[in-house]
């Protein structure tokens, strides 16, 4: 005997008049409804087809953290990775206060494993895979600089330079010669004897009694032998070191706080020198993207006249064989409307896989309610100037990690659930995602 769930003919129709009267009643708020319907459907085919198209995401792994109850994850304060090989991943996971645990991933089985050796740590800025070591630069408290390399294959850390040294922090690991370096670079305010002239007699504070000038001082650690060499002072306006050229040469870039303008500077290491080129924008916090193949990328938001909002701007630029600097191409991006998604393109974390592909993924736009947390993904190509969106992320978030593991492939973690209701929770999965 068939049982009756209560949904007959007429119950179905007293239903669907009910909703008419209803919408009749509320016409402005129906309309809204409808409007987000068909936009759900019609974002759901979107990624249907990009996912076909592109490829989608899949969950790897969790990596093991602790919980403050059943439900709630202690907060992550940061995790980094590293790729050693085709089939493991070494990740850095500080939760505790200054106390990192070290994890390998197994992508063959992708199980988990952990290291026994524990990092005391605030913060670690450092992270460079050379040999069969890891190299790390981290500050052990407020004032203690630590500069470790961390064996994997011995589960051990060694400790090579403590405390506050004249080699500053380690930067960048650069190839000189065909052989590895770390690149230190440590900032100093060198004070000339000539003191300012009080010409009106009046009041000058002890700090605006001297000139000043921005001096930077540059040491290579050789992790062959294990040794420091300092190269030289330079004096410049170097802020932020991007990464190495082709010839050998260090790209940096600095900010001129007052006039909103952004310097680029190529330091020659060997012949001691550096040339200065002023950038073509002003924006008050770029984004500066390192490409590959002696180019590189500025994301910057800019406004024009009137009420109208603020827009982002993507420039692509190439260093010549003769330090010059060329403009290949340049992008204007608009915002996207109310229904298309709820939010806009704000490049916060990114992952470059190739000098043709730079794919944005999620993060936080800086607006607020519905639209402030983003699960998008674009990818740009700075060759073809083209920017499309691509598969959505799981879900919401105000931004992830990435390690990119060739040129098709990359990793996210570290990518916390968003709502508008519940805001951001902490996230302990490992995503992949491969671009057909």
């Amino acid at each position: 005997m068939k049982k009756n769930l209560g949904f007959t003919k007429e119950t179905i129709k007293n239903i669907g008049l009910s909703i008419f009267i209803w919408s009749k009643k509320n016409k402005v708020i129906a309309l809204i409804l409808c409007l987000m319907f068909f936009n759900f459907c019609i974002n759901e085919v979107k990624q249907v087809h990009n996912i076909l198209l592109y490829g989608d995401y899949k969950l790897v792994a969790r990596y093991p953290i602790e919980k403050t109850s059943y439900f709630a994850l202690k907060p992550v304060r940061q995790v980094s990775a590293i790729k050693i090989d085709s089939n493991n991943i070494i990740f850095f996971i500080s939760q505790r206060n200054k106390v990192y645990k070290i994890i390998n991933l197994n992508l063959k089985t992708k199980k988990i494993s952990n290291f026994t050796t524990f990092i005391n740590a605030n913060y670690i800025h450092f992270a460079s895979l050379v040999g069969n070591k890891i190299y790390l630069g981290y500050y052990e408290n407020q004032h203690t600089y630590v500069f470790a390399v961390f064996d994997y294959k011995t589960d051990k850390i060694i400790k090579i330079k403590v405390g506050n040294t004249s080699f500053g922090e380690a930067k960048v690991k650069i190839k000189l010669g065909g052989q590895d370096y770390i690149l230190f670079a440590k900032h100093n305010e060198e004070v000339p004897d000539k003191k300012i002239k009080n010409k009106n007699a009046k009041f000058i504070p002890p700090h605006e009694q001297i000139i000043t000038k921005s001096v930077y001082n540059f040491t290579l650690y050789n992790p062959k032998n294990n040794t420091f060499r300092k190269i030289f002072d330079l004096e410049t306006n170097t802020d932020k070191i991007i990464a190495q050229l082709e010839n050998g040469s260090i790209l940096s870039y600095s900010c001129n706080a007052k006039a909103n303008s952004y310097t680029i500077d190529i330091i020659d290491l060997e012949k001691n020198k550096i040339s200065s080129t002023l950038l073509d924008f002003k924006a008050s916090m770029p984004t500066f993207i390192w490409l590959g193949e002696n180019k590189f990328m500025v994301i910057y938001e800019y406004y024009k006249s009137g009420r109208e909002k603020g827009r982002l701007g993507i420039n692509t630029y190439k260093i010549t064989s003769k330090n010059k600097i060329e403009k290949l191409c340049s992008k204007e991006v608009e915002n996207h409307g109310l229904f298309d998604t709820f939010t806009e393109f704000v490049p916060r974390s990114y992952v470059v896989l190739s000098p043709e592909a730079v794919l944005f993924v999620g993060g936080f736009n800086g607006k607020i309610g519905l639209a402030n947390y983003s699960k998008d993904t674009h990818i740009y190509n700075p060759t073809t100037n083209i920017l499309k969106k691509i598969t959505n992320f799981p879900y919401k978030n105000d931004g992830m990690s990435f390690l990119p593991f060739n040129n098709s492939t990359f990793f996210a973690f570290n990518a916390s659930r968003c709502s508008w209701w519940f805001g951001c929770r902490e996230s302990n999965k490992i995503y992949k995602l491969k671009l057909k």
